[in-house]
């Protein structure tokens, strides 16, 4: 059993080589003339003249053309193909062949190239090729002088062939596209529209005429492929050569001409959280606590001229937007370009302080993600109070003060020193009023309530003198004296005759 499965395997895959083997050889033969062209070749001395023939394949009469001068094709010598890049043998350079396959690819049958000539002048560009030091060209008969009637399809042939291997002017470069932009390339060499884009799922991209446009679809380093559109023929190109009989070459699809672009697709994003300062009055007393800083206004400008793949995007000091912190103190820019930028805040909030320096970042490959941490401190402003004598000026320790409000929130309680004086070296800004609780003994109270306000440009201190008078002694007169003596006396005499009368009864 496994000898028969044996046997059938071998004589299939037999039958497979041999059918290969069937399709890569072949015979040729000098087919129809083609009629009123002419030729001469002259190779190291010696010329040839002759009318101008077609050779064809004799499996489908597919044409072919000589690369091997002086020598006929024959019937009945047969040929095996090569799909070669040089043939050394032969003298046929890397360089030739690479021009003999697009000379074949771009002559006759391409597009309206359809006419008999075109597959002369295909055949002598061929020749040129292979044998530089042969003269080849075009007579008015047989053994003719010389003409030139076809420059003009020679030279649109050559042109052909050189554009196919001249790439477009962006091959091996690098460029960099932000998320959200579209990038559009110019070819310099204007062979864009003879190549197709190899699908690449991390951008999108498309050729109109002489211009690529790229869209990312994320983020990352790719390598975007673009391969010239040449399938004309379903098989390759092939050199065919026998011994005794001319060597041929068959046309057929040229070689994958493909080019690569690098695309950096990045995006950036640039944070800010942005903190402040406010007031918390609780028992008397006021703190400042750290918050959150809504209603905060930047405006973000260009700090150099900013460019993307040679694009000016903005010029130094162009303002790009403004941006307005949310009730999070938080504000999120994404896909600026990369570059140097700078933050100028201009509104503040809750009596913050404006930032007086700007301040700076730089967004690129290597840093395309700023967060910035931005700090506000209230005004804090410095109160000088002191307390004196009203007549002497002498100050006056031991004098208790309160501070509220204009809404009659106590905020402060002190005592001034020895000195007379109480200092407060960050008060905010603000509507106030100072009273007096209690004055240094012997003194009156006061009952003069003391406005005053802190204001956000205020540079000096705030200086307030409260006065107190001193309380003084009345001084007794002769005739107060009497009138006390006077009702004293009374009361002991009537007193003194109440008891003398009660011991009399008892």
């Amino acid at each position: 059993m496994n000898k028969k499965i044996f046997i059938l395997i071998l004589t299939l895959f037999s039958f497979f080589i041999f059918d290969q083997v069937k399709a890569e050889q072949d015979e040729f033969y000098e087919a129809e003339w083609i009629p009123n062209i002419y030729l001469r070749k002259v190779y190291h001395g010696q010329s040839r003249n002759q009318e101008a023939r077609y050779v064809r394949r004799k499996s489908d009469d597919m044409f072919a053309y000589c690369v091997e001068h002086g020598v006929a094709a024959t019937l009945g010598n047969t040929y095996n193909a090569e799909d070669v890049e040089s043939k050394d043998e032969l003298g046929i350079s890397k360089e030739a062949m690479d021009k003999i396959k697009a000379i074949a690819y771009y002559g006759y049958g391409y597009d309206n190239h359809t006419e008999d000539k075109w597959y002369v002048v295909s055949q002598v560009l061929i020749w040129r090729a292979m044998y530089p030091d042969m003269e080849v060209y075009y007579t008015n008969g047989f053994r003719g002088e010389a003409i030139y009637p076809y420059n003009n399809e020679e030279a649109e042939i050559l042109n052909l062939v050189n554009n196919h291997y001249t790439k477009p002017s962006f091959d091996n470069a690098t460029k960099t596209v932000k998320m959200g932009d579209t990038i559009t390339i110019n070819d310099d060499n204007n062979v864009l529209s003879n190549y197709v884009i190899v699908e690449n799922d991390t951008v999108d991209a498309n050729i109109d005429g002489n211009l690529l446009k790229i869209t990312p679809k994320k983020s990352g380093n790719t390598t975007l492929k673009l391969q010239r559109k040449d399938n004309r023929y379903e098989k390759q190109f092939f050199l065919w050569t026998n011994d005794v009989s001319q060597n041929q070459v068959t046309t057929g699809n040229l070689d994958i001409v493909e080019i690569n672009l690098n695309i950096e697709s990045y995006e950036t994003k640039l944070e800010i959280n942005k903190t402040g300062e406010d007031i918390v009055i609780d028992d008397g007393k006021y703190k400042y606590v750290s918050v959150k800083l809504k209603d905060v206004v930047f405006e973000l400008y260009a700090d150099e001229d900013i460019y993307d793949n040679n694009v000016l995007k903005y010029r130094k000091d162009e303002l790009i937007e403004k941006v307005k912190t949310d009730k999070n103190g938080y504000i999120r820019v994404d896909n600026l370009y990369y570059g140097k930028y700078r933050l100028v805040e201009i509104e503040s909030n809750l009596n913050n302080e404006i930032l007086d320096e700007d301040i700076k970042f730089e967004l690129n490959k290597d840093n395309n993600f700023i967060k910035l941490d931005i700090e506000n401190k209230l005004d804090r402003k410095k109160l000088e109070f002191y307390k004196v004598d009203k007549d002497t000026n002498e100050p006056l320790s031991d004098t208790y003060i309160e501070i509220y409000t204009e809404d009659n929130k106590l905020i402060y309680s002190g005592i001034t020193d020895s000195e007379g004086k109480i200092i407060i070296d960050d008060l905010f800004i603000g509507k106030f009023y100072i009273k007096e609780v209690k004055s240094k003994d012997g003194y009156i109270l006061s009952d003069n309530i003391i406005n005053f306000e802190i204001k956000k440009y205020d540079k000096d201190p705030i200086k307030i003198i409260m006065t107190n008078e001193l309380i003084k002694d009345v001084p007794s007169t002769y005739k107060d004296d009497i009138n006390y003596q006077l009702i004293f006396s009374i009361i002991i005499t009537s007193l003194g005759l109440y008891v003398v009368k009660n011991k009399k009864e008892y």
